[in-house]
């Protein structure tokens, strides 16, 4: 952890029109990040991104990606905790943090951020993946499974051992289902077969499957969410024993 960035603030000017003779701004940004990674925000700024990269660098924080939508946004947070402010200004976001234990018991230090999208104005929480210094890869079967959503959630929803991260990602994806339902007509319409071949490695795919049925009150969708409930139960089974099967010989 940098320890530099106690009390140092930085402000960036945002908008200066020259109106009839006089100029008009925007009241500035102004950042304090102290080594303890604690944050004050105050101020408005046409960039959430540069403001998070800001953020990052002075918190001494991997930012892995920021692949959402850059939006104006105002702030006014006074000595709150990084993972606080990130949930704040984030709002509207996907992101999952990376965090450690912090010391003498204060709020967790997070090591690593990634946004990988927008919610299109749905309220998000933090999804913090289980303590690591190092952001989770996303393996080829979760990028497969299409449901509309950023791979990253899809890889939280399936496989976290957070169970508080795994709840917020299937959340959102859910959330994300009811504002568009065109990605879960795709996922039900694609191949039973296929579909049990990109889910049925993953421990917690019956439980994202299954709370599929609660954006949708479509009968033949229903159906065929139950349908494929059964068809990836039968194979994770047939998989457990052929494996407790191979270790036994």
């Amino acid at each position: 952890m940098k320890t530099t960035v106690t009390g140092v603030a930085f402000a960036v000017s945002l908008v200066a029109a020259q109106l009839g003779g006089g100029v008009a701004s925007a009241a500035p940004l102004a950042i304090d990040v102290d080594a303890t990674q604690t944050v004050t925000i105050t101020g408005s700024s046409d960039s959430l991104r540069a403001a998070i990269a800001e953020i990052c660098q002075r918190a001494d924080v991997k930012l892995v990606a920021y692949e959402a939508p850059d939006r104006p946004f105002s702030a006014s947070y006074q000595h709150i905790p990084l993972s606080e402010a990130l949930g704040r200004l984030l709002r509207s976001e996907i992101f999952l943090v990376g965090v450690r234990p912090g010391d003498n018991a204060r709020e967790p230090v997070v090591t690593w951020l990634r946004v990988s999208g927008s919610t299109g104005g749905v309220a998000n929480a933090p999804i913090p993946e289980s303590a690591s210094a190092q952001p989770p890869a996303v393996s080829s079967g979760a990028a497969s499974v299409d449901l509309g959503v950023a791979p990253a959630l899809i890889e939280t929803a399936l496989s976290s051992q957070d169970t508080f991260a795994r709840n917020n990602a299937r959340r959102t994806i859910l959330e994300a289902l009811r504002g568009d339902p065109a990605p879960l007509e795709r996922f039900l319409n694609a191949d039973v077969g296929a579909v049990v071949d990109q889910m049925a490695g993953f421990p917690h795919s019956t439980e994202l499957l299954n709370s599929l049925q609660s954006v949708t009150t479509s009968v033949e969708q229903r159906t065929k969410i139950q349908t494929l409930l059964r068809s990836l139960r039968l194979r994770q089974d047939a998989d457990r024993k052929k494996a407790a099967s191979e270790d036994a010989g």
